[in-house]
């Protein structure tokens, strides 16, 4: 229940900040994709980046994958990367936590099939707006301690925390991706919901 108050208090905290970022993106991507110039590549091996994990997890997190086209609109993929938990802040951006750091990270491993709406999306898959089933397990740690003091500021005792939360989850998510590069592109996954365990 706890674990999930987190994760809840994490996305809306960062929720202003993803949906900044996504149209800073769309705009500044979108003079690029309407280009009549640029010839349509049918690609079938991308390397792509989810910035996803980033905006929601922390600035650390570097999520990479492999997606292979298999059919027109149908892609398969695979996912694997780091994951750090971001320091919480409060209004005024000050880092507020009760354990110092000793130890913080975690990983991410995920495979999708994804359908790109072929009615929408000016270019074929894996370009553009897409749907899908995914699988993901996510691992985050951390370990600190924190020091006790009496009111004369003498030691009394030392506490600690090691926590390791692994998570399931199959669900269906939606998102955009955006080609930068002949075999590279952005990954935004906009929503997906999940059953995690």
């Amino acid at each position: 229940m706890r674990v999930g108050f987190i994760m809840l208090t994490l996305k809306i905290i960062t929720m202003n900040k993803f949906i900044l970022f996504t149209i800073l993106i769309g705009w500044s991507l979108n003079g690029i994709s309407q280009s009549d110039s640029i010839q349509v590549i049918e690609r079938k091996n991308i390397i792509r980046w989810n910035v996803t994990p980033m905006l929601l997890i922390g600035p650390k997190s570097i999520v990479l994958g492999y997606e292979r086209v298999l059919k027109s609109n149908q892609t398969i993929s695979v996912n694997i990367g780091y994951l750090e938990m971001a320091s919480r802040t409060n209004e005024m951006g000050e880092a507020v936590q009760l354990f110092g750091d000793v130890d913080r990270g975690g990983f991410d491993l995920a495979v999708d099939y994804r359908f790109y709406f072929k009615q929408r999306n000016k270019y074929p898959a894996p370009d553009g707006l897409y749907w899908g089933p995914y699988a993901s397990i996510y691992n985050l740690t951390f370990a600190g301690q924190s020091n006790v003091f009496d009111e004369n500021a003498n030691l009394i005792n030392t506490v600690g925390i090691d926590a390791d939360i692994m998570m399931y989850n199959l669900g269906v998510q939606l998102g955009y991706q955006f080609i930068i590069k002949d075999k590279f592109s952005i990954d935004l996954m906009l929503m997906g919901p999940s059953f995690t365990r």
